[in-house]
């Protein structure tokens, strides 16, 4: 199994600060497991077409263009919520 980038609470956070719908973040994080369309399809019981349309969706929401630019734009957004302790993280949990 491939290790997480973020952890769940980090990930709440994050979705919560992009103003995510569920359906959203599930494919934001999926994005972030570097799956195909195909696969986060196949994983969410979805059509391939229907995942295209929502990174397409998502991509205007957040105004970006492509999955690596939704990658980047979410480490930024890492980066100012733990810059705004917005995780609540002690030292043991860094």
């Amino acid at each position: 199994m491939r290790a997480r980038v973020f952890r769940d609470q980090e990930w709440r956070v994050l979705i919560d600060r992009l103003g995510l719908s569920s359906r959203e973040a599930e494919i934001t994080q999926r994005v972030f497991d570097d799956l195909g369309t195909a696969t986060i399809a196949r994983d969410l019981g979805l059509a391939p077409s229907t995942v295209r349309t929502y990174l397409k969706r998502l991509y205007r929401k957040l105004g970006v263009r492509s999955r690596g630019e939704l990658l980047i734009l979410v480490f930024l957004e890492f980066l100012r919520a733990n810059e705004a302790s917005d995780f609540g993280l002690v030292a043991d949990d860094i």
